[in-house]
């Protein structure tokens, strides 16, 4: 919760740069897919995912950005004779991201946000459930096809903690400017 209060207090503090620049492509919206990585000790798979975010640009360099995603496949795992399913039926995000244009048609961007993610667990007689949020940062670049339409891809990491349990990933997707 503290790195979500920090971002907040960043984005807050941006105001007043934020109001004296023009303006490129206000709203803006992106469809993506990849493969994730989510490793827990003992227990690793990599689910395709598809994913879904809606940005909005405060100036030539600085934007806000939500993110909704969700796991594509399921892993199972035989372990004892019981066969284990791992789901993860969403991910989803809030994001501050800088970016510079080394050209007019190329964007090169890092997101600094907070990530949340819900994994499932079951087996034939029981499920359980819960959700894990953490920092959240990435790296990626932004191709302008036309004035609308552009190719993105990025590497992300959703979510990470001190004892191993990670959730990452690579996509590549389209967007749109408003």
């Amino acid at each position: 919760m503290k790195k979500i209060a920090i971002v907040a207090a960043m984005l807050a503090c941006q105001g007043a740069v934020l109001a004296a620049e023009d303006v490129k492509d206000n709203f803006y919206g992106e469809v993506s897919l990849g493969q994730l990585q989510y490793k827990d000790p003992g227990f690793d798979f990599s689910p395709a995912f598809v994913r879904v975010l809606a940005g909005k640009n405060f100036n030539n360099h600085f934007a806000v950005e939500g993110l909704l995603g969700a796991s594509l496949s399921n892993n199972k795992k035989t372990i004892s004779s019981v066969e284990l399913t791992t789901e993860l039926p969403y991910l989803l995000g809030v994001y501050g991201k800088v970016f510079t244009n080394p050209n007019e048609d190329l964007e090169i961007f890092a997101r600094l946000g907070s990530g949340n993610f819900k994994r499932t667990f079951s087996t034939s007689k029981i499920s359980l459930s819960e959700t894990g949020s953490n920092f959240s940062y990435g790296v990626g670049a932004k191709y302008a096809i036309n004035k609308a339409i552009s190719a993105t891809a990025d590497y992300m990491t959703y979510y990470q903690t001190k004892n191993s349990v990670g959730l990452s990933g690579f996509s590549i997707g389209v967007g749109y400017n408003f």
